[in-house]
């Protein structure tokens, strides 16, 4: 059997098309979201899937889409909120966490 072969300038073509067309590529990542997280009063632990973040609120992830576990605590106004939010792509979410719970965040 005769293997075929693929000519020199086919090979460029089809090379230009799937680095050059949108979303040609399956391995194209997603762009990221972004998370804000603040609370009232301000300065309690953040915590994304378990993992203890080093910032404290009022604080900004840049993050990839999809769906987080995320928990703010604090012993000043006996904070507690948990919460399982979905980051899509491209988008900015905001979540505000009091002692009654997650509410609106402040403009």
């Amino acid at each position: 059997m005769n293997a075929s072969r693929i000519s020199p300038a086919a090979l460029k073509a089809t090379l230009f098309w799937l680095l050059l067309t949108p979303g040609a590529s399956p391995s194209q990542a997603p762009r990221p979201g972004t998370l804000t997280i603040t609370s009232t009063p301000t300065g309690a632990a953040i915590t994304i899937n378990n993992q203890t973040m080093r910032e404290t609120t009022k604080a900004t992830f840049v993050l990839s889409a999809a769906t987080y576990s995320v928990s703010v605590t604090g012993t000043e106004a006996n904070l507690h909120c948990t919460k399982s939010v979905a980051l899509a792509s491209n988008t900015t979410l905001k979540l505000h966490c009091t002692a009654a719970g997650w509410a609106t965040p402040p403009n």
